[in-house]
């Protein structure tokens, strides 16, 4: 009875401080609340407390005085008797709250071990108590962000046959906020990587897959006891696994934002979540395109830094570069931004817009550089979920850049999206409308490479005839339904979109359609081998020279070469006259959007010899077989 009034005194003296447990910000007086609760035996407000406690970040002689005031509590009282709970399942509630409250012993005990200054002490233990923050659901559905769960985590080195694991147990909650199985295991070679929080030095960011062969990810914001703890994490992840510790690269920029002749800055563009600039570094001078997010849901932040920080170590001659992120404050809200490679060309959409629908032989080579790019992404375990014209990009050397990848979900939640889909719907694949229970891969985005062809081919965006939302997310989800392949297109073209289009199972890899006739150079050599039989003297001799340098090849056969060249132009003057004139016009009219030389000089040797043989041979047939292909 004196302690249950000690109780009340207590109670209503911190009640003046706040008006509840979440006001209180003195340690003090969190720790009295909790002292108070834990020799009651009310061990959920008890676990309350200890988790504030941990999040004011206290001195490790505070815990250590914490610690020693609740043994000697302990020690005066006795255990409420358990023969007072009426029912079963308070029992069962009481139990697993009294086995978390045991947990957050163990978890302050660890910290208080971990500040020893003995060496054996500092070492990271078999198992350590830690805390994970992340986004659940109830069993009702009902979603909860930003919960702290504990568990415990063993790391397994083992020197058989079979794989390193890194195993996390997480302790049965009382509200039951964790559904599924409480033992997660991450194999070792998943680990993408594992990034220090700069705002407490007791957390880290665990980026890894499910397995090695699975696109599904793990994110985690793991919290150890102590700042010890982390560090003995960190060197002994880094002993064994090397590969997967992630040095924090930091890039220094002085931006200055390009404006017009009225002091606004120019928008590149607009996107789902904020608008695209354009700046200079005032240090290099190198531009950058600069995506502005506002900060609607700041506790985002962090993540996604951490998550362009990885991205930025992807380097292929397809994809943007990431270079970093920044905060401007000045504004509110705040605004992130997200600091890019600049693209010059402007992107696919907007070439649709403004010239039309592209020949077969440039949707070839635009085709194969998208394919080479995601082919890359995929290798990463990265899934694009957005692949269309608007975020693919062209520089003015005809590169095709993949722009806006690895960045959609964590956006969505900086800005406050609610959106389960990803992505746009005309060029949405069935398995990202209505995800299948095992989830999906990326042959999602190689649906969407289909559309994205269809659009080239045709200058119009896919079901662009289809105007309500409704009944599309119904023709894409439940019927299935792919766009309509253009009838203009090579046989050759209709069969690699079908194979776009085919089931999950059956739909080929982005590696897989790299080597399709409609993509692969090889084959249209072994076409004109097959239908051209030039002079193997004037054939040897066309091969060694380079583009447009006639050399030898006139002094030996003069007017052969000329000729043929002669009539290459024709056919491009053709082309021109019934094309608008391009800003990338060497690129597009070579059909190529590659600035790779070896690739160029191929093809206008094929196209002299084309032009040589038919001059040599008028009755040959080849310009017809070939555009039965094309």
């Amino acid at each position: 009875m004196k302690l249950a009034s000690k109780f009340i005194i207590l109670n209503a003296l911190l009640g003046k401080k706040g008006r509840s447990l979440k006001d209180l910000n003195d340690y003090w007086d969190v720790a009295t609340y909790f002292e108070l609760h834990a020799v009651l035996h009310y061990w959920s407000k008890a676990c309350q407390a200890a988790l504030h406690m941990y999040l004011l970040n206290p001195p490790i002689w505070y815990l250590k005085s914490t610690i020693n005031n609740l043994k000697i509590l302990h020690q005066a009282t006795r255990l409420r008797d358990q023969k007072r709970l009426s029912s079963r399942e308070q029992s069962k509630i009481t139990t697993a709250d009294e086995h978390r409250y045991s947990f957050w012993i163990d978890f302050f005990s660890d910290a208080i071990n971990s500040n020893s200054t003995s060496s054996e002490e500092r070492e990271l233990p078999a198992q350590v108590p830690i805390l994970i923050c992340d986004n659940y659901e109830k069993t009702d559905g009902a979603p909860v962000n930003n919960i702290y769960v504990e568990a415990h985590l063993q790391l397994n080195f083992h020197t058989d046959c079979e794989p390193e694991t890194l195993v996390i147990r997480i302790i049965e909650q009382q509200e039951q906020i964790c559904k599924g199985n409480l033992v997660k295991t991450i194999e070792m070679n998943s680990i993408r990587s594992i990034i220090n929080v700069k705002r407490d030095n007791r957390s880290i960011f665990l980026y890894a897959y499910e397995n090695s062969e699975t696109f599904s990810a793990v994110e985690l914001q793991i919290y150890f006891a102590s700042a010890e703890r982390r560090t003995a994490f960190n060197e002994k992840m880094s002993k064994y696994r090397v590969e997967t510790i992630v040095e924090e690269a930091k890039f220094e920029f002085d931006l200055e934002f390009d404006r017009d002749q009225n002091g606004q800055r120019i928008a590149l563009g607009q996107g789902t979540y904020g608008k695209v600039y354009r700046a200079q570094d005032r240090i290099t001078w190198k531009k950058f395109a600069v995506k502005e997010i506002p900060m609607r849901n700041p506790s985002y932040t962090e993540v996604l830094e951490n998550e362009i920080k990885i991205l930025s170590t992807l380097n292929h001659k397809n994809i943007v570069s990431y270079y970093g992120t920044a905060v401007d404050s000045n504004k509110k809200p705040p605004i992130f931004q997200v600091i890019m490679e600049y693209v010059d060309g402007g992107s696919l959409s907007q070439l649709l817009a403004n010239f039309g629908k592209f020949p077969e032989q440039s949707i070839r080579k635009y085709t194969r550089q998208l394919l080479e790019g995601l082919q890359y992404l995929h290798e990463n375990h990265i899934l694009h979920r957005d692949i269309k014209s608007a975020n693919i990009l062209i520089n003015s050397r005809g590169e095709i850049k993949i722009a806006d990848f690895g960045t959609s979900k964590r956006l969505a939640g900086l800005h406050l999206c609610t959106d389960d889909i990803v992505g746009t719907l005309q060029y949405m694949s069935p398995d990202v409308v209505f995800v299948p229970p095992m989830g999906y891969g990326p042959e999602v985005d190689i649906w969407s490479v289909g559309c994205t062809v269809i659009e080239m081919a045709t200058g119009k965006r896919p079901f662009h005839n289809v105007t309500n939302n409704f009944a599309l997310l119904f023709k894409i989800g439940n019927e299935k339904q792919s766009p309509d392949i253009p009838s203009e297109l090579s046989d050759i073209a209709k069969d690699f979109l079908a194979k776009c289009f085919e089931p999950p199972h059956r739909r080929p890899s982005a590696k897989d359609l790299l080597n399709h006739p409609f993509c692969n150079f090889f084959y249209w050599y072994v076409l004109l081998d097959n239908y051209v039989k030039p002079r193997e003297d004037l054939t040897m001799i066309i091969n060694q020279q380079p583009p447009g340098v006639p050399g030898i090849v006139n002094e030996i056969y003069p007017g052969l070469l000329t000729a043929a060249q002669q009539q290459q132009q024709q056919q491009q003057q053709q082309q021109q006259q019934q094309q608008p004139m391009r800003i990338n016009q060497i690129a597009y009219n070579d059909g190529y959007g590659t600035s790779n030389l070896i690739d160029q000089i191929r093809h206008r040797q094929m196209q002299i010899r084309i032009a040589a043989a038919n001059i040599s041979n008028p009755n040959n047939n080849l310009n017809g077989k070939l555009n039965n292909t094309r």
